[in-house]
């Protein structure tokens, strides 16, 4: 065990092997302590303003739920060389948000996808009672507790809030990263000039970004982890169009402004394993229309964590969704089953798709040269004409012959007699 001193003035022991390691240093285990763990820096990495950013968050004081919902620095760690990295909460088990997103809606049903909607934006609120923002909120960023033996079941903690963007009246420590299918117009236009958040003139990340970020998450939490921006292409529209079609990435219709879910583009659509936009509850519909679509021209209409959790908790309080015969969950305004019929409607273009590869195949093969012996199986009978032999070409002259040999005998013999 090294012996660490913390800014509180309490002493550390921490186990030198690490737990986890990363680009910025290393995560360890305390003595003693199994509900919080120390983040010991790599020596390039221990600046005096990270200092000064720690020494900041430290003075916020968190609730025993609030620890749970962000990993937030505790207390800055020093040893004899000076400040070596700070203590947080400890995750005994979760797994990143991509997870949860990936899963199909067998294994994480709606109605456990409502409860870790509502605690990711509780986490976000969080911060921002703070006055504080995330800044790269991404789903890496994001923990869900999927132990359902677990007390702490579908609890959401947010992660690496180090890098947040943490601001002091006039003194702002930025988030200097960020994934670009997270990051909100505003800023992948700045990008897109040849901009960097590391070094872009502030402002930068602010609540109305963390909201977007908040948004597209939730977006891919309830849509059955499609992104609000991703495309595929129309193959009936692009079957009678001239042009060949690209299909634009995330980051690119983020700043152009353009989602298959709000807005129609000849040949292009949305991908085949979303539902419909209209799956949604029209609560959580209006919600992210003003983020994506009213929100692309002025942020400060996108909605809020608080905003989020109040539509939410209405739908888990009335129980508006049910269980169609296949077992899945959807809300009630819908008819029948939205899942039933997206996986109908993916495999009826699955069929298509390889109906037409089969096809293609064979027209191929069928345009290729070929030789008759090539392709003819060994049990086969050759049916083509054959040259007939001497025999089968003087075959009638040959019975001739022999109907007038016996003639003439017959003759020879009766005059003689």
């Amino acid at each position: 065990m090294k012996k660490y001193r913390g800014a509180s003035g309490k002493i550390y022991n921490i186990d030198p092997e690490p737990i986890a390691k990363g680009g910025e240093g290393t995560i360890c285990a305390v003595e003693g302590a199994d509900d919080i763990v120390a983040k010991i820096y790599k020596q390039e990495k221990r600046t005096k303003r990270r200092l000064e950013k720690l020494s900041l968050m430290i003075r916020y004081q968190l609730t025993d739920i609030q620890r749970r919902q962000v990993t937030w620095p505790l207390d800055v760690i020093y040893e004899e060389s000076g400040f070596a990295g700070y203590i947080m909460p400890r995750l005994h088990s979760a797994e990143d948000f991509t997870v949860v997103c990936g899963a199909g809606i067998e294994e994480i049903n709606l109605e456990d996808r409502l409860f870790i909607g509502y605690n990711i934006c509780a986490a976000v609120d969080t911060v921002h009672s703070f006055g504080q923002v995330c800044g790269d909120l991404n789903p890496q960023n994001i923990c869900v507790n999927l132990d359902m033996d677990d007390p702490g079941a579908l609890m959401v903690t947010l992660v690496d809030t180090d890098s947040y963007h943490i601001v002091n009246g006039q003194m702002m420590y930025r988030c200097e990263v960020g994934q670009a299918n997270y990051i909100p117009p505003e800023l992948q236009k700045r990008l897109y000039g040849g901009q960097s958040l590391s070094s872009m003139p502030l402002p930068t990340y602010s609540k109305e970004t963390d909201r977007f970020a908040l948004a597209v998450n939730l977006f891919s939490l309830f849509m059955n982890g499609c992104h609000p921006f991703a495309c595929a292409i129309d193959p009936e529209e692009a079957e009678q169009m001239d042009e060949s079609l690209d299909i634009p990435q995330p980051s690119d219709n983020i700043r152009k402004g353009f989602s298959p879910f709000f807005y129609k583009k000849k040949g292009i659509t949305y991908p085949t394993y979303a539902p419909d936009f209209t799956f949604l509850p029209e609560s959580f519909q209006r919600l992210f229309y003003r983020t994506f679509v009213d929100g692309y021209k002025d942020p400060t209409v996108r909605a809020s964590a608080s905003e989020w959790m109040q539509v939410i908790m209405e739908v888990l309080q009335n129980k508006d969704y049910i269980k169609c015969p296949h077992g899945h969950i959807y809300f009630i305004h819908k008819m029948e089953c939205p899942y039933c019929e997206m996986i109908k409607k993916h495999q009826e273009r699955q069929r298509k798709a390889e109906a037409e590869a089969a096809a293609e195949k064979r027209r191929i093969a069928a345009s290729q040269p070929i030789h008759p012996k090539e392709h003819m199986a060994d049990n086969y009978m050759d049916v083509r004409p054959k040259e007939p032999t001497f025999l089968e070409s003087h075959f009638v002259f040959i019975i001739y012959g022999v109907i007038a040999f016996f003639i003439i005998l017959f003759i020879v013999w009766y005059f003689n007699s």
